[in-house]
C-alpha cells in the first residue's frame, strides 16, 4: 500500500520545465553576483538594481511548493503525506545551512577570517540556531523559517482561506516595514514573496495560470522594462534616504516586492514561449541546476568559502569570471550525477552513496 501511494505521488508531481529553467536563472544570478559582482559575466543577470536571484529563488520556491503539495493532497485526499514531506525538507534545509555555517567557522579557525568576514561566534548556539551565516550562504536560514511557516499555512489554504492568508501576509509585511528593526523583520518582510506564491501555486492548474502568463507575455515585458528603468533611476537618487526605504534588501523594500512579482512571471512567460520555438536541450544546464536548486545553492555557498583557500584574495576579473562559470558547471554536473544515480530526494543521498560503494549489499 505504501509503495502504491508513493507511486501515485511521484506520478502526480510533474515538473514544469519553465519553472526549473527560471530557478536555474536564479541560481546563475546568485552565483555570478557572489563570485563576480560588477564583472561582465554578472551584468546580464543584474540589470535591475531591485531584483536578483535571491528574490526569484524565494518566490519560485513558494510557487513550486504550492503546486507540488496541491497535487499531493489532491491525489491522496489527506495532508499527512505533505506534512511528512515538508518536515523532511525542513530537516534537510537545516542540515544544509548548518553545513555552510560550520564551513564558515572552519575557515575562521584556519586563520582566514577575510574569506567570510565573520568573527568568532558568541557561542555554539549561534551556529546551531542558524545565526552564524556567511554572505552568500544566508538564504537557507530564511528558507528554513518560511518552510516551517508553510507547514502551518498549507492546511488553511487547503480549507479555502488562501485569500485571507495573502491578506495576513501583506499585513505582516507592512508591519515589518514600520516596526523597529529586529531579526524577525528579515523573514517577516521576505515572506511577502514566499507565502502569496504558495497560494498562487495552489491554484496554478485550477486557474490555468501558466497559460494566462504566456498570453500576457507582452504586457509583462512592458511592465518589466518600465520597472527596470524606474529601478535604475531611483537607485541613482537618495533623497532623504529614499533608496534605503524603497530598495533595502534586508527588509525587502516595496520596490523590490513589485520588481519580483512582475519580473519572475515575465521570465516564466518568456521561457514558455521560447520552449515552443527552440529545443529544450538548449536550456539543459539551467533546467538541471534549477531542478536541484537547493543542491546548487549549497554548492555555490561552500565553493564561495573553499575557492579562496586555493586562490588567494583579492581576485581579478579572470579569477572572478572563472570561479563563477566553474561553480555553475559544478552545480550542473552535480545535478546530472543525481539524475544518473536516480537520487530523487536529497535526504536519501547517504544511503545511495553507501549502496553504490557496497555493490554486494545492494544485490
Amino acid at each position: 500500500m505504501r509503495a502504491e501511494l508513493h507511486a501515485v505521488i511521484v506520478t502526480c508531481v510533474r515538473r514544469d520545465l519553465a519553472i526549473d529553467i527560471a530557478k536555474g536563472c536564479a541560481i546563475l544570478s546568485m552565483i555570478t553576483g557572489h563570485f563576480a559582482a560588477g564583472e561582465v559575466v554578472a551584468k546580464p543577470a543584474h540589470l535591475v538594481p531591485d531584483f536578483d536571484g535571491a528574490s526569484a529563488f524565494v518566490l519560485l520556491s513558494g510557487l513550486l511548493l504550492g503546486i507540488v503539495h496541491r497535487r499531493k493532497i489532491d491525489s491522496t485526499g489527506t495532508f499527512q503525506a505533505s506534512r511528512a514531506s515538508m518536515i523532511r525538507r525542513v530537516a534537510v534545509i537545516y542540515s544544509c545551512q548548518l553545513t555552510i555555517s560550520l564551513a564558515a567557522f572552519s575557515v575562521l579557525i584556519l586563520g582566514f577570517p577575510e574569506i567570510t568576514g565573520l568573527g568568532h561566534p558568541s557561542s555554539w548556539s549561534q551556529i546551531f540556531f542558524l545565526r552564524y551565516v556567511p554572505p552568500g550562504g544566508d538564504v537557507l536560514s530564511l528558507y528554513f523559517i518560511l518552510m516551517i511557516l508553510a507547514i502551518m499555512l498549507l492546511p488553511l489554504i487547503q480549507r479555502g482561506f488562501g485569500k485571507w492568508v495573502i491578506v495576513a501576509s501583506f499585513a505582516l509585511y507592512i508591519y515589518a516595514l514600520i516596526a523597529p528593526y529586529a531579526l524577525w523583520n528579515y523573514w517577516a518582510s521576505w515572506q511577502i514573496l514566499f507565502v502569496p506564491a504558495i497560494v498562487v501555486g495552489w491554484s496554478w492548474s485550477e486557474q490555468n495560470i501558466a497559460a494566462i502568463l504566456e498570453k500576457r507575455a507582452l504586457t509583462l515585458m512592458i511592465l518589466s522594462v518600465s520597472i527596470a528603468i524606474t529601478s535604475v533611476y531611483l537607485n541613482s537618487l537618495n533623497i532623504g534616504g529614499l533608496r534605503e526605504i524603497l530598495s533595502d534588501k534586508v527588509t525587502f523594500g516595496p520596490s523590490r516586492v513589485v520588481a519580483a512579482w512582475v519580473i519572475v512571471p515575465t521570465i516564466y512567460a518568456m521561457v514558455q514561449i521560447l520552449l515552443r520555438r527552440v529545443p529544450s536541450k538548449w536550456f539543459r544546464p539551467l533546467s538541471m541546476a534549477g531542478a536541484r536548486s537547493l543542491d546548487s545553492y549549497v554548492l555555490q555557498a561552500l565553493l564561495l568559502i573553499a575557492l579562496p583557500l586555493l586562490v588567494n584574495l583579492p581576485w581579478g576579473t579572470l579569477e572572478k569570471t572563472t570561479s563563477a562559470l566553474g561553480t555553475f558547471l559544478v552545480c550542473w554536473g552535480w545535478s546530472e550525477a543525481r539524475r544518473a544515480l536516480n537520487i530523487q530526494k536529497l535526504h536519501r543521498l547517504p544511503s545511495a552513496v553507501w549502496v553504490s560503494l557496497t555493490p554486494s549489499r545492494a544485490s
